[in-house]
């Protein structure tokens, strides 16, 4: 019979992980690197949507932190848990002290069973998830307003293009002739909530000769499409963000 590392026991196996060490918070977004301490810290802060939890994304690694190694980390941990009921035994009892280290800084009082330390973990990375379905929300509603003002405005100058071609009144030899745009729209951000894209939809009218309107219109169309696709895309995150949040549960 051969025997493979699964039929090591437990506490050699608790040994052996947590002689392991990574090189880099990549997998642990909730996590950040503190060079003034040396110290992993709470990362309290999305400043974007952690791409390396997006299912399909091309993601490129962080440089190495140097001179420094780091235990291993919760993302590591879970998937030791997944690979036997051995494993699983001795990565959880890994729990407790990357809590003690990294989040509480002492030792806990009390006696606690490995679960309760995984949740503690858990809770963390629950709170940033939070916070980054937030962030994508107000994305989400900054392109999806976007898009409504790009494809109003498109229209708008299909309508005025469509009523100069088709009204005898206008001269369609005169390249200088304006034609007034009525009802175009524009966002307008909230100063104190700029950097959340929080503002506001107002309309404006425009003089426009016939070329200035159908470049326009190419723009807007274009501009459209760009917001549109950043729109479902932040939909589609906010689904995965979801998902990984009820694996948590």
């Amino acid at each position: 019979m051969t025997i493979t590392i699964n039929d090591l026991p437990v506490d050699i196996l608790i040994y052996i992980f947590s002689m392991c060490e990574e090189d880099n918070l990549d997998k642990d977004p909730y996590l950040l690197w503190n060079y003034r301490d040396n110290r992993i810290v709470l990362n309290k802060n999305v400043s974007r949507v952690p791409l390396q939890w997006i299912p399909n994304h091309e993601f490129k690694t962080t440089n190495k932190i140097q001179e420094y190694k780091i235990p291993i980390l919760p993302s590591s941990i879970s998937k030791l848990c997944n690979v036997s009921r051995s494993f699983n035994l001795a990565a959880m009892e890994l729990w407790k002290p990357f809590c003690e280290t990294n989040i509480k800084k002492n030792k806990y009082k009390n006696k606690h069973p490995p679960s309760f330390y995984r949740s503690r973990v858990y809770s963390i990375i629950d709170k940033y998830i939070d916070l980054v379905i937030n962030k994508l929300k107000n994305h989400e509603k900054y392109h999806r307003n976007m898009s409504f003002i790009e494809s109003n405005n498109a229209e708008k100058y299909l309508q005025m293009i469509k009523l100069v071609e088709e009204d005898d009144k206008y001269d369609k030899n005169d390249k200088d002739s304006m034609y007034y745009v009525y009802d175009l729209l524009f966002y307008v951000f909230d100063d104190l909530n700029y950097l959340h894209n929080e503002g506001y939809i107002r309309t404006f009218s425009m003089n426009c000769d016939m070329m200035s309107m159908i470049d326009n219109r190419k723009d807007s169309l274009r501009d459209y499409e760009n917001y549109r696709y950043k729109y479902l895309q932040n939909m589609k995150h906010i689904k995965y963000m979801n998902q990984r949040k009820q694996r948590l549960s």
